[in-house]
């Protein structure tokens, strides 16, 4: 979130919905910029889990998000090779499935 916080304007006027996001913290600013923009959303429960590590699932939803490509515009229709990570039908399948290929 650091990142992707230096390299677009962050917008944090913004209610923290994460019970586990503290205000002081380094990333507070960058979480809550990235929830307003819809990078990030947590993980349904009120957390964003600021200490954990991040999955490849979740950085390359990330990434997909930051350049609009949203879940609803990703077509999965199309005939993939292979479950080459044993991904199909897990909620970030269409994410990882436009990063590799494109579509």
């Amino acid at each position: 979130m650091a990142l992707l916080g230096r390299l677009y304007s962050l917008e944090t006027m913004q209610t923290n919905m994460f019970s586990d996001v503290e205000e002081g913290k380094w990333y507070y600013d960058y979480v809550l910029s990235a929830n307003k923009k819809g990078w990030v959303k947590g993980d349904g429960k009120g957390h964003f889990n600021p200490e954990a590590g991040i999955t490849k699932a979740e950085g390359i939803t990330v990434l997909m998000r930051v350049i609009d490509r949203s879940a609803s515009n990703i077509d999965v229709s199309w005939e993939i090779p292979e479950d080459i990570f044993g991904d199909y039908g897990k909620w970030y399948y269409g994410y990882i499935m436009h990063a590799i290929y494109g579509k």
